[in-house]
């Protein structure tokens, strides 16, 4: 059983710690300082509500606020993928 100590200095554990924090494209101080968020956040749906952009309007916004392709692909999907443990397959282009 994991044992995650409750602590009461939220900037040190966002520094420290292996925290990931969900998010929505809309949400402007990611889209202005996307390099403090970049390696912390990860995008996901609220599905079944629908509060939140889709898969590719969270792309375009985040494009539109000139993240680079990198970055965004970094938040989009490899930072959920490397706290899980999961292998992303690269998409095929048609």
């Amino acid at each position: 059983m994991h044992r995650h100590p409750v602590r009461t200095d939220p900037e040190e554990m966002w520094d420290e710690g292996n925290v990931m924090l969900g998010f929505d494209a809309e949400e402007r101080m990611i889209q202005r300082l996307p390099q403090h968020f970049a390696a912390k956040v990860v995008w996901g749906s609220h599905y079944p509500q629908q509060d939140t952009t889709s898969g590719s309007e969270a792309i375009a916004t985040l494009a539109r606020a000139n993240i680079d392709e990198s970055t965004l692909a970094q938040m989009m999907g490899g930072n959920a993928a490397r706290q899980f443990g999961i292998q992303l397959r690269q998409a095929s282009r048609l």
